[in-house]
Formats: structure tokens, sequence, C-alpha cells
């Protein structure tokens, strides 16, 4: 994916103003320009926080600075604390720099934060650095009580080289007589210095952080060249990975310390290490320092925090209930939902599937399994009674399940289309009457209806499907102002997305079961394009806004502005300039079509360009 564009613009910027990085620019200059950065685009001050100023003795007779931030409203209570070390390549930044960071940790994630002054290079090169971080967690351990802090639930974490001084703490303490911190909380940490991973020298660019960055830094933090082996400068190689805390790595793609990252995550993973992998593909190195900015940058750090949270106690996941978890949209749904922080409970009538789809969440976040026919009204209600029991809350209701039938309302029988009706609609009513007395419990509870855009359109073809998916749209229209202010109600329409929709489509008993296969093929072919990953970018993110509907894909967008333009038209239009398209390309007979041929026509211009849509 391609990179942010207000990151890119952001970056162009900087670039063309001359405040860019250089590799030829001096360690004083990079210090200032760094702070100038944090201080000018960094989060405004939340309010309701406290600073406090601390001195930390360090093990050679010098001393540390160090800043305790911690809620107002918190100022009786001993509260878990996150010990934060910041980046800058062990050479630039300080905890003035950090301030607006730091601050909005600590309210976000209701805990206390200490921000470390360990001292830089090249005035104090390798290992002074890592040494104090070693004095200050050693210190903090000794002292939590008289901080009225809990010495039971001491995190560590930063980001960049600070990322990487917690890494060495977190896989070093045991050895060094110290309890092990109960959490840790990387961002793009640099826990490799050898070099040996591909995106240390690919990741290139008009970047934040470049491979001659990480040149310049190495260059004034070591005392000698050979020191890039030294196991303190190298996490990633520590002994005993087993003994390591959980862990929430925060990547980014663009990136040269991308691939140490994964590297890191997977070597405790494959230990036994509770540790989530949370990769943001459109971001690059540098971004929590001006994450205010960027939306995306900042629901990938709001997610790490969350889950910071999450593990010292002071928020509980919110749960995301998802029927058809087993694949598509769905499986998509729960790795994002998983990104973001949520315990899940997943449901499908796929077991094998749904087992499939638990796998792939449950290094990030817990998940519960329950086999479920969303048509069986008593099955829903007992599904929301295991949910509850096994999570405790509700907070999101996903109304994914749905199947398809193919067919003319002359080929599909009244059994046929009552079957499809029982799991598209009925199934959504089943989940919502279920799951509504729990979620209206929530002070921030979402259900999402997924519909589609054939809830927008009728075409020919498809008219189960499209009852079905209207009558979707219209139950949550009319449920939407019920609940408005106490429920967010979200609408999806989803065009065409590479799920196994087409090809599992249900053939009318009467219909040409070649002719019909060999059209959901075409379809399956031609129109499903959009990877449901984005999909369920635009689902989480459309939770997150509290938007009352998302258009996924161009021809939904397309076909939507048709329906606003031509109303009762908007089909007859669609269905004329397939026709067109078909006779100019050679096919003059024209029986009835399936709704792929459709949608490709909503999707093209009638001189077949690719449409340009706008929402």
């Amino acid at each position: 994916m391609a990179l942010d564009r207000r990151f890119a613009f952001l970056l162009w910027l900087a670039k063309t103003t001359g405040h860019a990085f250089e590799p030829t620019a001096s360690v004083a200059a990079m210090r200032t320009a760094f702070v100038e950065t944090n201080a000018r685009f960094g989060f405004p001050d939340p309010g309701g926080i406290d600073a406090r100023d601390l001195t930390i003795p360090a093990s050679d007779g010098a001393t540390i600075e160090a800043r305790l931030y911690r809620r107002s409203d918190a100022a009786g209570e001993t509260l878990p604390v996150l010990l934060y070390f910041h980046g800058g390549g062990w050479v630039i930044g300080n905890v003035a720099g950090y301030d607006s960071l730091t601050r909005y940790i600590a309210h976000r994630g209701r805990m206390a934060v200490i921000s470390v002054e360990y001292r830089l290079a090249p005035e104090h090169r390798f290992p002074r650095g890592h040494e104090d971080a070693f004095d200050a967690f050693a210190w903090l351990q000794t002292h939590a009580a008289e901080l009225k802090l809990d010495p039971a639930r001491i995190a560590v974490g930063g980001d960049s080289a600070g990322g990487g001084l917690s890494a060495t703490i977190a896989s070093y303490a045991e050895s060094r007589g110290l309890a092990r911190p109960v959490f840790a909380f990387l961002i793009y940490p640099a826990v490799d210095a050898t070099g040996r991973f591909p995106s240390r020298t690919h990741v290139d660019g008009n970047l934040p952080l470049t491979p001659a960055g990480v040149q310049w830094f190495m260059r004034y933090a070591l005392n000698d060249p050979r020191e890039v082996h030294d196991p303190l400068f190298v996490p990633l190689d520590a002994p005993h990975p087993e003994r390591h805390p959980p862990t929430y790595v925060l990547a980014a793609q663009y990136d040269p310390l991308v691939d140490e990252g994964r590297a890191y995550f997977e070597r405790l993973r494959d230990a036994g290490v509770p540790a989530a992998y949370d990769l943001r593909p459109t971001l690059p190195h540098a971004f929590a320092n001006i994450a205010h900015l960027v939306p995306e940058a900042k629901r990938a750090l709001d997610a790490g925090i969350d889950a910071t949270a999450v593990a010292l106690g002071t928020r509980s996941p919110q749960v995301a209930v998802l029927t058809g978890a087993a694949s598509g949209i769905g499986r998509a749904l729960a790795v994002e939902l998983a990104k973001q922080g949520y315990a899940l409970a997943l449901a499908d009538r796929d077991p094998a599937g749904l087992d499939e789809t638990a796998r792939l969440v449950r290094d990030r976040t817990t998940a519960s399994v329950y086999v479920l026919d969303v048509a069986d009204r008593t099955a829903v209600d007992a599904f929301a009674l295991f949910v509850l029991e096994r999570h405790g809350r509700v907070d999101v209701l996903i109304n994914n399940a749905g199947v398809a039938l193919a067919g003319s309302v002359s080929e599909t029988t009244v059994d046929e289309i009552k079957w499809l009706i029982d799991i598209n609609f009925w199934g959504t009513v089943h989940g919502v009457k279920a799951f509504l007395p729990a979620l209206e419990r929530s002070p921030n509870a979402t259900i999402v209806n997924v519909s589609s855009v054939l809830g927008l359109v009728g075409l020919p073809g498809q008219a189960a499907y499209a009852a079905s998916k209207f009558a979707v749209r219209g139950f949550s229209e009319a449920l939407r102002e019920e609940l408005r202010g106490r429920v967010h109600v979200l609408t999806v329409h989803p065009g065409g997305v590479k799920t196994n929709i087409a090809r599992g489509s249900r053939i009318a008993a009467a219909a040409d079961a070649d002719e019909m296969r060999r059209r959901i093929e075409a379809f399956d072919r031609t129109n499903l394009t959009q990877p449901p990953e984005r999909a369920a970018q635009l689902i989480v993110r459309g939770i997150e806004r509290k938007s009352d509907r998302v258009l996924i894909g161009v021809d939904a967008l397309r076909i939507d502005a048709l329906a606003r333009i031509l109303g009762p038209h908007a089909a007859q239009f669609i269905t004329q300039q397939s026709t067109r398209r078909m006779q100019a390309a050679g096919r003059t007979t024209v029986r009835h079509q399936g709704s792929g041929e459709y949608l490709e026509a909503a999707r093209r211009a009638p001189d077949g360009t690719e449409a340009a849509a706008v929402r």
C-alpha cells in the first residue's frame, strides 16, 4: 500500500522548506530540529495530567533526570506505570521534546508514565544509555510505592532507539537479578544493529528514517563498529526468549527497521510468549511523534496504548461479536479488529474456517469461537448468552453472515428465496434482538449491519438477494433513528470485494446450472477486485468515526450516485449500459444477465473507461 498521503505531504513540505533530515547535519542541528518538530506537530495538551520531575541515581555515580505523569483525577490512587524511553537513535531527543506524547499516553491509557532522560551519544556512547535504562528500571522497582505506583505492574516501552532499550530491559532483566516487566510496548523498535535484514537497505526515499540516517546515528552511538554485535545492542538475539514478558510490537512498513521488528516478534511468538505484531502498511518510521496530524497514525498509536492499558489493568478490552467470520470480509474484519485491541467472539457455520480465523488473531487478542446458523433464532440467543458468559460485555455487533442465490424470479422457488431471506435478513434481526440489551449497557456501542450494493439498486437475476439486502438497509435506517444517542448503527454496502460469496452461491433449481456457473466465474474474475482487508479497514474506520454508512469500492460509489440521481430508473440505466456493451463486444443475444455483468457496467463509464467516483 502507498505511503499515507497526509504523511507524504508533510514529508514533501519538510523537504521543500529545508527541514528534512540530511546525513550531513550536525548533532546540534539534529537535536534542535527534532525538538522543534515534536513541539510544533505533537499532541495538544489533553489537560488533567500532573507532571513531576524526578532524579534517579545512576550506577556510575551520576544522576538521570526523569518526569512522572499521572492523571489529576487519580492523585490518591496507586497506579500501574509505563517506563518510557524516547526515540532518536541514542543521539537526539529528550523528555521535554516528548512531553506532548507522554502526556497523551498517560491520558488515554489511564496509567502513570515515567519518561527517562537517559544520557545520549556522542557525549555518552554505548553502553551508557543502555545502563541508564537498567538503572532507571531498577530504581523504579525499589521506589514505586513511594510514588504511589504499583511495583507489580511496571511496563516498559519506547519508540525506535527507546523501543530497543525497552526490549533490552525485557530480555535481560532477570539475568541482572531484576523482576521482569509485566509488559513491553515497542514502537518500531531498533532491536538489531547488524544490518542483516533487507529493509535496512531497501526502504529508502523521502522518509523520516532512511538507511543513510541509520548509519548517521550508528556512527555517533558506538565507540567501535564491532559493538553492533554486543548482546545489549541486539536484543533480537537475547538468550531465553521464553522469559520475555508479553509484548506489543507496533511497526511501520516504510521503515528500515521493519524487518527486525517482525523477526523479534516471531522469535517471541515461537518461544510461546504472548506477543502481538501490529504492522501499519501506510505509515513510516517516526509516525508517533506527529500522530496528532495523521488519523491513521493516531489510530495505530491508540491501539498500542490501549493494549498496554489492558495489560496493566486500567482498561478492559472492548468486545466485538462477528458473524460470518470464517472467510472473506468476516475473516479480514477479525484480523483488523484484533489489531485495534478488541476481544473477539467469532461465529460461523463453518467450523474449520472459524478455527483458522481464530488462529490468525490469537497472537493479538483473545478470541472465542461458536458454530452458528444465524437463521436459527434459538441458536443466536444461545450464542448471546455464551458471549456474555465468556467475555462479560458486548461493545460491537457485526452482522456479516450472508449467502447468495443465483437465478431469476421465475427460476427460483419460494423455499429457496425463504432460505436466503432467513439468513441474510432474519439473521441480522436475530443478532440485533439477541445482543441489543448488552449493547445498551456499553457506553460506546456499535451495531454494524452488512448490506450490499444490491441494497441500493435491484438488478435482474438477483431479486431475492436484493430483497434481503434492501431489507437490511431499511431495518438499519429505522434502527439508527430508534437508537440514536444510545447505540451507533452503521450500514455497510460492499461492492466487488474479493470473497467466496459468488463462487459459493446456491444456484436456483430451475436455472441452467452450467450457464449460471459460467456467469458466476466471469463475475468473480472481472468484478471481485477489492481486497477484503481494505473493506475491513473501511468498516473499522466507520465504527471509529460513527459513520451512518460505508460504501466499499468504486462500483458501490457509482451505483449509489446513479440511485440518487435516477431513482427507480437506475436499474434500467445500468441494464441498458450493460446490454450495449455486450452488443458492442459481439454478443447480440441477451437472455437474462447475472448481476456481475450489471456491476461491470456500473463500474465503467459508457465509453469503457474506468469510472471516477468521489465520496
